[in-house]
């Protein structure tokens, strides 16, 4: 069975490494892994919850122990027949950068497992100093010649469902998930990751993901349904 990791094709390759049980203090990332105190019944999943405006997750991305980097994506509207999306990151100096785009062909992609489906129609750059780039015509045809590249190899090989415990993360906890296990091709080196869903759970249905010896790469802070659009 394919399965195609939605959040790494729209997020366009976050960052998701390794992590240690110590962690480290950062005042400006702390506060998002404070507990939601949610509980979550367990629900099969078979799908992603379809898109809808105002939906959005908030994820952290740990390594070697640190709080490195938390990303918030939103679902921003419906445009010419495609979505509005928008990621924005706060790393652990507080500097926030981000992109939104229109992108074409998400529920094709979804529904054959197939990343070069989907298409970038324009997209916004939001830089540290809070300037933001919108890239121009000449520069879209680059971007979409590189990202076609790469969602082409960001496609899940040999995964199947099955049912998972309880999870707990800061965004509350779930009293059961389903687990893919799947590997990740990237380039000449393929990365396997076990990631624990729940259809509850917006945009992509990541609840956490971890390495096969069960570090955590990436875990589930807060997620929602009236998101706004940082990037204007």
């Amino acid at each position: 069975m394919k399965k195609l990791i939605v959040c790494s094709v729209l997020a366009l390759g976050l960052v998701i490494t390794g992590c240690s049980s110590a962690q480290k203090k950062n005042p400006h990332l702390d506060g998002y892994w404070e507990g939601k105190g949610k509980s979550v019944s367990y629900k099969s999943f078979s799908k992603v919850k379809s898109w809808a405006p105002g939906q959005y997750v908030v994820m952290g991305n740990l390594d070697d122990g640190e709080r490195k980097s938390i990303v918030t994506t939103t679902i921003i509207r419906r445009e010419g027949g495609g979505w509005v999306f928008e990621s924005i990151t706060k790393d652990e100096d507080g500097k926030v950068s981000g992109m939104q785009m229109l992108i074409k062909g998400y529920e094709q992609a979804v529904r054959s497992n197939d990343a070069s489906k989907i298409s970038v129609v324009w997209a916004k750059m939001l830089q540290p100093d809070g300037t933001v780039q919108t890239l121009q015509s000449d520069m879209m045809m680059m971007y979409n010649v590189m990202l076609k590249a790469a969602w082409e190899k960001l496609i899940i090989g040999g995964g199947s469902y099955t049912k998972a415990g309880s999870v707990s993360v800061p965004a509350g906890n779930f009293t059961g998930t389903t687990k893919l296990v799947a590997s990740v091709k990237i380039l000449f080196s393929t990365i396997t990751q076990v990631n624990y869903l729940h259809p509850d759970v917006p945009v992509h249905g990541i609840v956490k993901a971890t390495k096969e010896d069960g570090e955590v790469l990436q875990e589930l802070l807060d997620y929602g349904y009236n998101g706004k659009a940082v990037i204007k």
